[in-house]
């Protein structure tokens, strides 16, 4: 089940938070947030995130860039 609905607001502040540099998987421990898996089904289903195409094409590439290495550095880390 999930944990939370898609709000734009929510996302909105996601976004905002990550390009201030804050990590998604801290973002996603909180509480009030959704986890990490909902984000990305938000992504996936939507196919932006509010407000995206108002942004610099450079801060949509740093945003989609660090989501990309966090994505692979999770894949390729080997348990202890």
């Amino acid at each position: 089940m999930s944990k939370h609905s898609y709000s734009p607001e929510t996302a909105e502040k996601i976004l905002n938070r990550i390009m201030d540099g804050e990590m998604l998987t801290k973002i996603c421990a909180e509480d009030d947030m959704p986890t990490r898996r909902e984000f990305y089904g938000w992504m996936a289903i939507r196919r932006t995130i509010p407000s995206i195409s108002d942004r610099p094409p450079e801060e949509i590439f740093g945003v989609m860039k660090q989501a990309l290495l966090i994505h692979f550095r999770e894949k390729t880390t080997t348990p202890d």
